[in-house]
């Protein structure tokens, strides 16, 4: 049995997961919500047990560290953490190497995949051939992680806390990485006026943050920055500007979403 457990908002992870579970034998794709979380905390898993997930801000996703904390992995699992990302992985997977370390895990892996970026406040998305290049890519990097999963291959970073630490002292990483706070960062997000009120982005949140008041979006605290209600509004009315630095901006970008994920496979609620 292989497990795998993918978040996903632009549907890159899910392209991911998809491909890995051609590849395997006996696959069960499980997509990380705020329900799925609760569902599966403190369940034990064994076998094969593989994490997809996205890079935000060089960051693993909060629901995604949370959630390795929380589940029981049986000590002689194997392990494989896959990080998507628009140009490096950051401490991504070192973040999930330290909790798998803290929890006896030895059995494990970190890859990453890159695809294309879906920060669109920060970079304009590329053009379609770019974009192409890019996924080819990227399908034949999974083929390639998809074999290596298949010969259970190891490596593990016991001192992922150390390196951790050493990226700590950098003033850059301080004022980027370590100071990801999607709570705090949500209120950047905005309508520009010309919502529909379609809803669409209550039903692709992952953590179901976004409630409709008055026949628009209204985003609570419990927020991941994925992107997704921006990502898949289907006339761009929602609008992200970073707090901190003025000059990001999604208002003057446009949109994107893996070519091969439809609507229909994002939402979480029907």
């Amino acid at each position: 049995m292989t497990l795998l457990f993918y978040f996903t908002a632009t549907g890159n992870t899910l392209a991911v997961t998809r491909q890995l579970a051609e590849n395997a034998e006996d696959a069960q794709c499980i997509r990380l919500t705020k329900k799925t979380a609760a569902e599966y905390a403190g369940v034990r898993v064994s076998g094969r047990v593989v994490f997809v997930y996205p890079v935000y801000c060089a960051n693993a996703p909060l629901i995604v560290r949370s959630f390795l904390r929380s589940l029981d992995i049986d000590p002689h699992a194997y392990v494989c953490c896959i990080a998507t990302h628009g140009g490096q992985p950051g401490i991504a997977n070192l973040e999930m190497a330290e909790i798998l370390n803290e929890k006896g895990i030895c059995r494990y892996h970190t890859f990453d995949v890159a695809m294309v970026h879906n920060g669109q406040f920060v970079t304009d998305v590329p053009p379609e051939d770019e974009i192409g290049r890019s996924l080819a890519a990227a399908r034949e990097r999974v083929d390639e992680i998809a074999a290596r999963i298949d010969r259970d291959e190891t490596n593990p970073i016991p001192d992922a806390s150390v390196q951790i630490d050493a990226v700590r002292e950098n003033p850059m990483a301080q004022m980027v990485i370590f100071s990801f706070d999607p709570s705090e960062m949500r209120k950047g997000f905005f309508t520009d006026g010309n919502c529909t009120g379609c809803e669409i982005c209550r039903r692709v949140c992952p953590k179901e943050n976004i409630s409709i008041i008055g026949g628009k979006p209204e985003w609570g605290s419990d927020c991941e920055l994925c992107f997704a209600c921006l990502q898949w509004c289907p006339v761009h009315t929602i609008q992200y500007h970073h707090l901190h630095h003025g000059g990001f901006t999604s208002e003057d970008k446009g949109r994107y979403h893996n070519p091969d994920i439809q609507l229909e496979d994002i939402y979480v609620i029907p």
